[in-house]
Order: structure tokens, then sequence, then C-alpha cells
């Protein structure tokens, strides 16, 4: 999970300090999540999983806003 966390926010042209504020998450809990290094409540995921998905078509113009081409290969 934490990998495509990172290709998106990637792909999207943010870098983790650009995020920090949009999702109120500390840098180093989003840097934790994306390596997969610790386990977080769904509140936390849900932050950044809105912000980014607000912004899915954007990224992936190619799917036409559809994040299943995304996270189901």
């Amino acid at each position: 999970m934490g990998q495509r966390l990172r290709f998106l926010r990637r792909k999207l042209g943010l870098s983790i300090k650009d995020l920090s504020p949009k999702v109120r998450l500390a840098e180093s809990a989003i840097a934790r999540i994306e390596r997969d290094e610790a386990r977080h409540q769904p509140w936390v995921l849900g932050k950044i999983l809105a912000f980014l998905a607000s912004n899915f078509k954007e990224a992936f113009p190619e799917t036409n806003g559809d994040p299943y081409n995304f996270l189901i290969p």
C-alpha cells in the first residue's frame, strides 16, 4: 500500500513536505506509511487517500478517473 501511495504522490508532483500540510499529518508519519514501517489507524490512511483520490484523474488521465485500473491491475 505504501509504495502505491508514494507512486501516486510522486505522479502528482508532490513531495512529502508538500503533502503534509494538505492532509494535516506529520512528514514523518507519511514517510513511515510509504515505507510500510508502521501500522496506522484507518483515519490516518483515510486523510491521505481522500486527498489523493480527489486528484486521481489528474495523475492518471488515461484511466478516466477510475481508480480500479490503478489499484487492481
